[in-house]
């Protein structure tokens, strides 16, 4: 594979560790942690495309992030707190503006992983290393907090939720299991509706740490990032097999974090623990690999498809190094 080179653009600079990424138009919203002697502290910080950075500092590390709304986030933290942030531009001559809304404490009693929002962002998903998986009202979270709609038990520790891309009903997990499932909200039983789990998807790869679900442009495939480096993409075109299409040996450690977007041809982005940010397109895919947070780990990866001082989508990763930075592809 080719390992052409990406000029990346540093659009957040900050001393914690970033672990999560959102976007919101013209908005790019951070969550981010650090260790201060035995004790996790984090923040989320939101930015526009000039750079101008609104921050708040948060009581856990910030470790999942998801836009719900326009300029609204909901973030998840290391103790299990769900909260709202709304996220402005130019108001009281404010460039950028953040606000804290509703919290949720407990929502799960561990680290909240992931966070993925549904098709017609009615409701949003949690997963933790609770081994639990739940599902969020939008409003009603974003007014005033309240219960979660469903609380189901997975099989291990889940690191990753996505959402379907047209289908409001459907979301993937994956975990320290390796697996990859699929619930279906319309089936009303606490658990999934089909599973992956065949030595040709896991064996000897590990834990699954990331999951990114790809629109109609290559058939709703999933694809699904392990602690070996690889990346496995799984059909699920119509009956959601989940048939292997294809297997990618993408980083030289975990996969942390993957993305599907581009302008035209569908791409798929992924970050690794390797250092590396990297763009894989075709069905032979062509990879396009850099190193832009250095030495630190790369954590997240999310397309920016609405930047206000450009045209086209950019793609937008995070690192330990403490640096969010943009990247024309």
């Amino acid at each position: 594979a080719s390992r052409d080179t990406m000029e990346p653009k540093t659009l957040i600079r900050t001393d914690l560790r970033v672990d999560a990424i959102a976007t919101s138009g013209s908005l790019v919203a951070a969550g981010a942690s650090q260790l201060t002697g035995r004790l996790w502290s984090g923040a989320v910080l939101v930015s526009n495309a000039n750079g101008d950075v609104a921050s708040a500092s948060t009581t856990a590390g910030v470790s999942a992030l998801a836009c719900v709304a326009d300029g609204v986030f909901v973030s998840g933290d290391d103790a299990g707190t769900l909260t709202m942030w709304s996220a402005s531009t130019g108001r009281d001559d404010v460039a950028v503006a953040l606000d804290r809304g509703a919290a949720v404490s407990r929502a799960h009693d561990a680290c909240i992983s992931s966070i993925c929002v549904v098709a017609d962002k009615s409701r949003f998903v949690t997963a933790g290393a609770d081994a639990r998986v739940r599902v969020w009202d939008a409003e009603r979270a974003a007014s005033r907090g309240g219960e979660a709609l469903l609380s189901a038990p997975d099989a291990c520790a889940v690191n990753a939720a996505a959402a379907h891309p047209t289908d409001a009903n459907l979301f993937a997990t994956a975990g320290d299991d390796g697996a990859a499932r699929v619930w279906d909200l319309r089936v009303g039983a606490k658990k999934w509706v089909r599973e992956r789990a065949g030595p040709d998807v896991r064996g000897g790869v590990g834990r699954a740490y990331a999951l990114a679900w790809a629109d109609a442009r290559l058939g709703e495939a999933l694809a699904v990032g392990y602690e070996s480096g690889a990346i496995a993409v799984l059909e699920t075109q119509e009956t959601l097999n989940l048939a292997t299409r294809g297997v990618v040996e993408a980083h030289a450690d975990a996969v942390r974090g993957l993305a599907w977007g581009g302008p035209t041809v569908l791409c798929l982005a992924s970050c690794g623990d390797d250092g590396a940010v990297a763009t894989h397109a075709g069905e032979l895919p062509v990879t396009k690999k850099q190193t832009p947070h250095g030495d630190a780990y790369a954590r997240c990866v999310a397309f920016w498809e609405n930047p206000s001082n450009g045209t086209g989508s950019r793609l937008v990763s995070g690192g330990w190094d403490g640096d969010v930075h943009v990247i024309d592809v």
